[in-house]
């Protein structure tokens, strides 16, 4: 998206600082006026970016604000001050694909892995009832195998042409290195034969997300 000469992607952007809360200034703010301080650098560094700005968040970022006995209830807030009146784009992925990764890359527990995936889907699933939301899911999977196509689906949902540029955003460098690549690559659509192991601890999920 940020290869799009009309938008400014942000990676993650101020989410750990405010969201997690790991700067100093987080540190002994509550959630709620974590949330403000998120949203306020995010208004400064929309009023400065050319084109249209947006900010890639995670769910998980976003349960740093969730408390154990009112997820449900905690959600309504963040959903009123950050998500209500914009333009939500939720990316879906095959759970196993996603453990697996938490396990290989971040070196997570199997656990904590499935336990915020699951995470992942309860957002999704609230966000789904809200009626006034501007809701687009996109599946990973289907972006990568047919790339031209998912892209301007997105680029109606924004209201903007699909832009050729779009297809090399897989080798920008606003990503880091690592996840750098010379084209889209259709294999990493494919769940890793170690993780179809997890399918019926997360068939749940799945199955609503029609992955079975």
């Amino acid at each position: 998206m940020n290869s799009h000469p009309k938008l400014s992607l942000a990676l993650e952007l101020y989410a750990n600082d405010f969201l997690v809360g790991v700067s100093k200034q987080a540190q002994a703010a509550s959630a709620p006026e974590r949330l403000d301080l998120f949203i306020k650098n995010c208004h400064h560094s929309a009023k400065v970016a050319n084109g249209t700005w947006g900010n890639k968040i995670t769910t998980e970022q976003l349960d740093f604000l969730l408390s154990d006995d009112q997820a449900e209830l905690d959600r309504e807030w963040i959903y009123k001050k950050l998500l209500a009146t914009k333009k939500v784009i939720y990316v879906v992925r095959d759970g196993r694909t996603c453990v697996h990764s938490k396990m290989e890359r971040a070196k997570i527990d199997y656990p904590t892995a499935v336990a915020r995936w699951r995470s992942s889907v309860a957002w999704l699933k609230f966000l789904q009832k809200q009626p006034n939301l501007s809701l687009y899911t996109l599946r990973f999977e289907e972006l990568l195998l047919k790339p031209e196509e998912e892209l301007i689906g997105l680029c109606k949902f924004l209201d903007l042409p699909f832009a050729n540029s779009m297809l090399a955003g897989v080798s920008s460098d606003a990503m880091a290195t690592e996840y750098r690549q010379n084209t889209v690559n259709a294999a990493k659509a494919k769940v890793p034969k170690k993780a179809l192991a997890f399918t019926e601890d997360l068939r749940p999920e799945l199955e609503y997300l029609d992955y079975l």
